[in-house]
């Protein structure tokens, strides 16, 4: 063997050497065991979101910014333990409507998490007082938004059932948004967000311009309520397809002129 040869050889195996380290560090392998200085932490997350005067709130929102940036490092049991703790934020004494800082805090920080899990507690948080009343519609939008977020696919089905049946405007546009974080989804799936979204949005569309008669109820609701999820909608609608549109009826032109053809829709 030529000595140019095992010079090159040399540094073919060490460039091998340097690349398996770099992907070592860029994947680190997950803690063998929980951390107990997060179990510290998570003991005064929970006690700062107890505080009965709710003065601690902030230290409690700073807290979830730094352990949301360290979940991935975490090992399971802390992740757990965490999610538990967000869930947690939600129950006991109530803050007022105008304190939500640390409801939003924990919200986001679950649709930053995402997974199953995280999805479901933010389900869950919809379904509970106080949150469910109709004073919380602002909150409740964050929760759809973190419920997209969580990318899981599993609340497809939910998010399109509140858009496409709820009958507050804030909820339908709010469900209908979230709904394109899912734009990965493989093209048949995003097929059937687009087809049932778009149905819903020409129907309401069509009741808005149905009459010149502002004083008809039907078409002022419809009305208020397509000036209310236009632009979200649109958004998801371009999300599912790769395609730009502003109305219904440019909408269904163009799934009429591309439904059968893949190469159409974004990849």
């Amino acid at each position: 063997m030529t000595s140019l040869l095992r010079r090159h050889l040399s540094a073919a195996c060490a460039a091998i050497v340097l690349a398996a380290s770099a992907m070592a560090q860029d994947d680190p392998k997950p803690p063998a065991k929980p951390d107990p200085e997060l179990a510290k932490q998570f003991k005064q997350l929970g006690d700062a979101v107890k505080d009965a005067k709710f003065a601690r709130d902030p230290e409690a929102i700073n807290l979830i910014d730094e352990l949301k940036q360290r979940y991935e490092a975490m090992h399971e049991k802390d992740q757990q333990a965490f999610r538990g703790v967000l869930r947690d934020v939600f129950g006991g004494k109530k803050r007022k409507l105008d304190n939500p800082g640390l409801y939003r805090a924990a919200s986001y920080a679950l649709g930053d998490i995402g997974g199953p899990e995280a999805a479901k507690i933010l389900v869950d948080v919809l379904g509970t007082e106080p949150f469910r009343s109709r004073d919380w519609l602002s909150f409740q939008e964050d929760l759809y938004e973190n419920i997209g977020r969580t990318k899981d696919e599993r609340q497809v089905a939910f998010l399109l059932k509140q858009a496409v049946r709820e009958p507050e405007d804030q909820i339908k546009r709010a469900a209908g948004k979230a709904l394109r974080h899912f734009e990965e989804l493989p093209l048949a799936k995003r097929r059937e967000i687009f087809k049932d979204l778009l149905t819903n949005y020409g129907e309401i569309e069509s009741k808005a311009n149905a009459s010149l008669d502002t004083g008809d109820a039907d078409m002022a609701t419809a009305k208020r309520t397509l000036n209310a999820i236009r632009d979200a909608w649109n958004g998801t609608l371009s999300a599912m397809s790769g395609a730009n549109c502003g109305t219904s009826m440019e909408w269904y032109k163009w799934y009429s002129d591309n439904k059968n053809k893949d190469k159409a829709w974004k990849n």
